[in-house]
This record gives structure tokens, sequence and C-alpha cells, in this order.
């Protein structure tokens, strides 16, 4: 099962956050990508996410 978080990756407190969680899942069930990414972009499209969105989405079991 993924779970992906999405996050605003010019946004401070958000990459506080993704740095929180990393050091807090020590058997890596998170994976992450930055809005602006890519990735990011293609998973927000596939979701059906707006691209306005400016924080963090959770991705898991194709829901977001």
């Amino acid at each position: 099962m993924k779970r992906i978080l999405l996050f605003d990756g010019e946004c401070n407190v958000c990459d506080a956050s993704v740095q929180f969680i990393i050091k807090r899942d020590p058997k890596a069930l998170f994976q992450f990508a930055s809005l602006q990414s890519d990735i990011g972009v293609a998973l927000l499209k596939k979701y059906d996410v707006p691209e306005t969105t400016d924080s963090i989405v959770f991705i898991e079991n194709d829901r977001h």
C-alpha cells in the first residue's frame, strides 16, 4: 500500500512537516513529492486535486 505525501516545495512549514515525518518513519512507509515536481503535477491531475492546492496532500488507497 502506497502512502504518498505531496507538499508545497516552496513552503518552509510544509518542508519542516515532511522532515518531521521522515525522522519518525524508519520503515519508510511514506513516499514524498513536491507539488511542483513532474510526479507531483501528474498525481494532482490523476487524483483530480485542484491545481491551486498549496499545502500537503495525502494519497492512500487511490484516494486523496
